[in-house]
């Protein structure tokens, strides 16, 4: 008796059930990288917030981080007090906002030495909105969704380093989300 291979019924039933297969698992597989790439954020949040913390054991660190803190005023629309910035496209931190008497060079300085901006992993819009907050602590900026492109570093009002996710922006249009120590649903 000769073998004469598959025939092409049994291949289209083949190919049907690995469609089948697939269909069922590419949701399951989807979450999971999603996931991933979450988990990966939260690790690089704690590790930003942690080289800042670390930074904070300097003095002229410290001091010039407290005074940045002092010169922020309560007409500001900010909860925390932005510090150190970095978007998509940068590989060290910038300097957020113009504060002439103020200088940050050193944290900046220290903080590209020690912990680099790491790209961001997740992608999908976060809607601050859907996560339920009642306590503004969470948001900076407006309660808008956006597209995570960068980070911000900021000083809590109980004087805590905060590491949030943000819209990339620099100027005072910026939105975001705290990461740590926080950690907002949206990325749990």
């Amino acid at each position: 008796m000769r073998n004469k291979g598959f025939s092409l019924v049994e291949l289209l039933i083949i190919i049907t059930i690995i469609a089948i297969l697939a269909v069922a698992i590419a949701p399951a597989l989807l979450r999971y990288i999603d996931k991933s790439r979450k988990a990966d954020d939260i690790a690089a949040a704690d590790a930003i917030g942690s080289a800042l913390k670390a930074s904070m054991s300097n003095e002229i660190i410290y001091d010039s981080i407290m005074d940045k803190v002092k010169s922020v005023t309560a007409s500001d629309s900010y909860v925390c007090t932005p510090l150190l910035v970095a978007s998509e496209d940068d590989s060290e931190w910038t300097i957020y906002g113009n504060s002439p008497s103020v200088d940050l060079t050193a944290l900046k300085n220290e903080m590209d030495k020690t912990c680099p901006p790491e790209k961001l992993k997740y992608r999908k819009s976060v809607n601050p909105a859907d996560a339920g907050y009642t306590n503004a602590d969470y948001v900076v900026g407006s309660w808008n969704e956006f597209n995570p492109d960068g980070w911000l570093v900021c000083i809590a009002p109980t004087n805590e380093p905060c590491v949030y996710v943000t819209d990339g922006k620099k100027d005072a249009n910026l939105q975001g989300v705290a990461l740590n120590p926080l950690k907002c649903d949206d990325y749990k």
